[in-house]
Order: structure tokens, then sequence, then C-alpha cells
């Protein structure tokens, strides 16, 4: 594999937080940046927006040799509930001269407001008396907002039917 190092150039290796399904409220943006040029990264532009709007920049400064990574939180926004929000997040200007290398400075994340992690007992059914409408909701409510005790989903479509759902952390 052929490494394209210029002497001033940085990557966003990662958007850390929020994480794919987090509380709504107030929540932090953590990023992982990579130094990929030949000089040692002093500073850098990291840019941002939520939803389409444009976010104030942050600007790192640290010291990362060739190959290091360095994080920083870079803000905080308002994550919206039951809803995904898009974060997208780019880096530039390392250490004040433009980046030649732009392959790598841009990544995007589109996590979802949750409103708690479930947690106890649920009906799934046609009307608004039920937790979920079906089952496909409820599971994706599973995975993108996780669980913080025993789950049972109870099914209305078949009485006395329900899927128990325990012990997933072992």
């Amino acid at each position: 594999i052929a490494l394209n190092y210029d002497s001033n150039s940085v990557a966003l290796l990662s958007i850390d937080q929020p994480g794919a399904g987090s509380p709504s409220g107030t929540q932090s943006v953590k990023v992982t940046i990579q130094n990929k040029g030949l000089a040692n990264l002093t500073s850098c532009k990291i840019n941002w927006t939520v939803n389409g709007v444009l976010q104030q920049p942050y600007t790192w400064t640290g010291n990362l040799t060739c190959d290091f990574n360095g994080s920083a939180t870079i803000g905080t926004y308002t994550k919206r509930l039951a809803d995904y929000d898009t974060i997208v997040v780019w880096v530039s200007e390392p250490n004040g001269i433009t980046d030649a290398v732009l392959v790598d400075d841009t990544l995007k994340a589109t996590p979802y407001g949750c409103d708690k992690s479930l947690s106890g007992v649920y009906t799934i059914g046609n009307g608004k008396q039920y937790d979920f409408q079906n089952l496909n909701e409820a599971l994706f409510m599973l995975g993108v907002c996780g669980v913080s005790s025993d789950v049972t989903f109870k099914l209305a479509a078949q009485r006395g039917s329900t899927l128990n759902i325990t012990d997933l952390n072992s």
C-alpha cells in the first residue's frame, strides 16, 4: 500500500460522541483526529454542522507526531427526541496550512435521540394504547436505545403471546 504523506495533513478518524442511540437533550460532540503529515501537528480547525446548520468551529492545539491521534470535545448541541440528527464534521488547516489530502477529512454521524433505554414490559399492537405499533419498531428502539434491565414485549395481535428478552449483557 502506497502511503501519501504531505508535510502538513490531518485526518478525522472518528466521531466518538454522541453514540448511535443516546438520550435526547444536551450532548457533547467528541472527535478523534490523526496527524497524517510528516511535520508535527500543532493545530488544526475542526468544523461541524448539525442538521445542516454550521456550528462554532473548534481550534485544536497540541503536539502530535506522524500517525498519532488526539481527541477533542468540539462543542455541544441539543439532540432531538425520537428523531435522527445529522452531524457532519471536517478538519482543515493543519498547522495553519491548506491540507493537500482531503479524502480523509470528513465524517458524518446520524445519532438517534432516545427517551431512555428500555426496561420493563411493553405492548405491541395497532393503536395509541400500545407502546409500539409493530415488532419492527420495538426491535429498532431496542437496538438503538439499548436496555437497562429485563424487557418483555407483549404482542396484542396474539393473546397471551410474549417475547422476553433477558440477560443481554451476559
